[in-house]
């Protein structure tokens, strides 16, 4: 996520208002709870559970940029994504993340912010284009579990994070459908 800090009075054209030390923000914290755009939204059934995470960083003059995670990579081995493996479909969902911290005058401050998710069984990049879908095999737990993609609300670029190796990789608009959403297993790149 990226950061910027902003004053709520900037000031006029002919005498605008800079920050100073004072106004500059550390972020200690950050919320993030999830909701179906169908409007079933029950934690642990419908959506993943709620998460809160540790994270610090100031933002002080321009902007900040700073990883946090979005879903747990437990999340996936548990209901309701748990039951996507497989490619048993699609949950669409938005993800409200609440950044929680303190002005240098200890003032409390509190910014949020959404991002479209759709939780599926994404087909994995690592494959050539003729190998054939590995299938899933139940042992105690799921070996793969779903991933996580992010859409932009222009429908350009999204990023994918691969739920083996737990990072956000790029992907290209246009690229394959996850497994189970449009027929066929999409082919593998």
């Amino acid at each position: 996520m990226t950061t910027r800090l902003l004053l709520k009075d900037p000031g006029t054209v002919d005498a605008p208002a800079s920050p100073t030390t004072v106004n500059y923000v550390t972020v200690t914290r950050y919320r993030v709870v999830y909701r179906r755009t169908d409007g079933r939204s029950t934690p642990g059934v419908d959506v993943p559970l709620p998460i809160d995470g540790a994270l610090t960083f100031t933002t002080a003059d321009g902007t900040r940029t700073a990883d946090f995670v979005l879903v747990r990579a437990a999340a996936k081995l548990e209901p309701p994504l748990q039951a996507l493996a497989g490619g048993a479909g699609v949950i669409h969902a938005h993800a409200q993340v609440t950044l929680y911290g303190a002005d240098q005058a200890g003032a409390a401050v509190e910014a949020s912010g959404a991002i479209g998710i759709d939780f599926a069984d994404w087909a994995d990049g690592g494959s050539s284009l003729a190998a054939a879908p590995r299938p899933i095999r139940q042992v105690a737990a799921p070996t793969r579990a779903p991933g996580v993609r992010f859409v932009t609300p222009t429908g350009g670029d999204c990023c994918h994070l691969t739920a083996a190796a737990g990072r956000l990789t790029r992907r290209a608009s246009g690229s394959p459908e996850p497994r189970g959403v449009a027929g066929a297993p999409p082919p593998r790149t």
